[in-house]
């Protein structure tokens, strides 16, 4: 295949484009959502439905489930356009752990109707639970039982850090059902519906930053018809390999997403550089080439010390702002204050006391920043002081 994207799926990139800047930043902006704490189940719901709308949401799955029909090839050209983009329904822009992949093109007409169609359509969404707290990279070593007994199953046992557990509407559970031959035909695929007696979900865990996106499922003698398996009893490991694998490579498309939006925010950063450097008078760059001064020591000693004390305000401008609004680079935000904070809230209701702990808080962490930079800006101009003729 050409490394060169077909017009089909340019047109595409574009559409999402322009979907993130024109329809889903306005809707982040209106309902004032943290960067970094999973949005309302309802409104990302809205966002997958409208992606599907326009042939983006789930593009790579096949035609007959209601996909596109992409190649993986030229989905994760939509997956790097979708992760240059600063928006927290990255998740739902295309389909990503919570949306449709190809192991559920295993279902039978049966759990297609149920499960698979609604998924592509954007109307749901899912889960791939298998990680347990004793078993995460090594997945031949689940402990998550699933006792046949009769014609139905009992599942027992729990799943962690597992993304979009709090708000799917069914989970793809991976459990083990014949404990001697382990991973080699004892691991199977359960579609579970959210709700169901004995699932549950447990406590919320907060990733890299992002709080509200994986989370812990329990089960507690939750009966399941023999319908629920995905697939064949004991092909459960082989189907996980699979949707690992594909997600692999989305990896990589993420990571090169990710640094546009680097190269993007750095472009911000370049520009406050290059007018801060314009803004030294000419006179005094011209002064030292009549002093026979070097490129480097015009640059070092006549254009940098004033042009750093320029570039300092809007530089801590935007060091404030990326507190207020990222994780990507700061390690306490002020959307992890305010997640936390509700939490504290609910289990004591002190609403009034918590909130100005938390408007201290911030005002302190910006105040530490406002001060430290002022010095450096204090610094720089004090250190400079023109000399004789330079003005």
């Amino acid at each position: 295949m050409s490394i060169h994207a077909s017009q089909e799926i340019e047109i595409l990139r574009r559409t999402l484009a322009r979907f993130v800047r024109e329809e889903v930043r306005p809707l982040e902006e209106e309902h004032r959502l943290p960067g970094d704490v999973a949005p309302p189940a309802e409104l990302r719901r809205r966002v997958r439905m409208r992606s599907h709308e326009l042939g983006l949401y789930a593009a790579d799955m096949p035609r007959e489930v209601g996909g596109a029909g992409l190649p993986l090839a030229e989905r994760v050209v939509l997956d790097t356009e979708a992760f240059s983009h600063e928006t927290v329904f990255f998740d739902d822009l295309l389909g990503g752990p919570g949306g449709p992949s190809s192991i559920l093109l295993a279902c039978n007409a049966e759990q297609r109707s149920r499960y698979l169609l609604p998924l592509v359509r954007g109307e749901t969404s899912t889960c791939f639970a298998l990680s347990e707290p004793e078993a995460g990279s090594d997945a031949s070593g689940l402990r998550l039982r699933a006792e046949k007994r009769g014609d139905r199953y009992v599942l027992n046992g729990s799943k962690n850090i597992i993304t979009n557990a709090v708000q799917c509407d069914f989970a793809m559970v991976f459990a083990v059902t014949d404990p001697a031959r382990g991973a080699m035909g004892g691991i199977t695929c359960f579609l579970v519906d959210a709700g169901t007696p004995g699932f549950s979900v447990g406590r919320s865990h907060t990733c890299m930053g992002f709080s509200g996106f994986q989370g812990e499922l329990v089960f507690e003698n939750c009966e399941l018809p023999a319908g629920a398996i995905l697939g064949q009893e004991g092909f459960g490991l082989a189907l996980a390999l699979d949707w690992i694998n594909a997600n692999r490579i989305k990896i990589g498309a993420m990571a090169a997403g990710i640094l546009v939006l680097g190269l993007n925010a750095g472009s911000y950063g370049a520009e406050i550089v290059r007018g801060s450097i314009l803004a030294v008078p000419r006179g005094q760059i011209e002064a030292a080439i009549a002093l026979n001064l070097t490129p480097f020591q015009r640059m070092w000693r006549i254009v940098l010390p004033q042009a750093a004390a320029a570039m300092i305000p809007p530089a801590t401008n935007t060091l404030i702002e990326l507190l207020k609004n990222t994780s990507l680079v700061s390690l306490i935000t002020i959307a992890d204050l305010t997640f936390q904070g509700q939490i504290i809230r609910a289990s004591t209701l002190k609403s009034a006391e918590v909130f100005l702990l938390l408007l201290a808080l911030y005002l302190a962490l910006s105040m530490v920043i406002r001060t430290f930079m002022r010095r450096i800006e204090k610094r720089y101009s004090l250190s400079w002081r023109p000399v004789g003729g330079l003005t």
